[in-house]
Parts: C-alpha cells; structure tokens; sequence
C-alpha cells in the first residue's frame, strides 16, 4: 500500500532530509488524520502515516464496505467519532498530548470504551483482523505499529486477511 501527500503537507523542508520541518495540521483528508493532527501537532512523523493506513485497512471490513471508519463533517466531530470508538485519551494515557498546540481547548466526557470491536468492522473474519487494524489506532505515537511491524505480521499470511475483496 502507498498513501501520498504530493508535498502539500510541507511548511518547510530540510532538503529532503529528515526531519523535513514542520507540517500543516490540516493535512490529509479528514477521515484519515491522526488524532494529534487535529490537535495541530506541527512535527510529522511516519506514525501519521500509519494512523491513515489503520484508516484505510478499516475501510475493507466496514459495512457498507468501503465507507470510512471515522467519518467527521468537522475536526471537532472527527475527534468525537474516534474517541467513540478508541475513548477520550488523557495525560496518563496519551502524555504527548498535553505539549499540541489545540490541547484543552475542547474537552470531551470520558467514558467506558471497548476500543475497535466487530461492531465497528462487521466484515471482518477473524478477530486477529481487528487486532491488527488496532495497532495502527494508538494514540501514543510509540505504541503505534511500523511499518516493518506490520509487514511482519502474521495477518497477511492469514486466509480470512488474504480473502478480504473491497467493492466500491
């Protein structure tokens, strides 16, 4: 899988090499950004992009298919959608959080999650599917899956992972 910003996500570059600077937080589709994008976390790293992979792997086992796992009309909304499914992050939980420019502007009720289920996926075969998605929706950035991880995993030598059709 590929996923590509054609550069839009850019402030500033450092010739290419990295770290490349400081990015717009309002990069990338909606659907598909990093929590700490909404909060307009400046410095980009690959656990962005692997948020939006999670994302998009979700998309093959929603119903109907194809239709995005959290679907905001605005980022105050899109926060709301992933912290119905993942929980509303705190200090402890998620201790970045508290150094992104948007913290504490809003503040959410916490409450009783379950995380990403079945409910969310109903297309998915197999538990370990659902596992596999959930690595990529971690809200601390080191708890978040590589991409050498994921690529490791034993999902893709799954059936029910390899089966997956997406008819849009």
């Amino acid at each position: 899988m590929k996923i590509a910003d054609f550069g839009v996500a850019w402030a500033d570059t450092n010739n290419g090499i990295e770290p490349r600077g400081k990015m717009k937080f309002e990069v990338g589709t909606r659907h598909y950004r990093a929590p700490e994008l909404i909060f307009s976390a400046g410095d980009y790293t690959n656990a962005i992009d692997l948020w939006s992979i999670g994302c998009i792997f979700a998309e093959f086992f929603t119903r109907p298919s194809g239709s995005p796992l959290f679907n905001g009309e605005s980022d105050i909304e899109q926060l709301a959608k992933i912290f119905q499914v993942l929980g509303v992050p705190t200090e402890e939980t998620w201790p970045e959080m508290k150094n992104f420019p948007d913290y504490g502007k809003l503040n959410f009720k916490i409450k009783e999650c379950l995380g990403l289920t079945k409910q969310q996926l109903p297309e998915a075969n197999s538990p370990d599917i659902i596992q596999f998605i959930s690595k990529f929706l971690e809200y601390g950035f080191e708890e978040r899956m590589t991409a050498n991880q994921a690529l490791q995993d034993s999902i893709f030598d799954s059936s029910d992972f390899l089966k997956t059709r997406v008819e849009l």
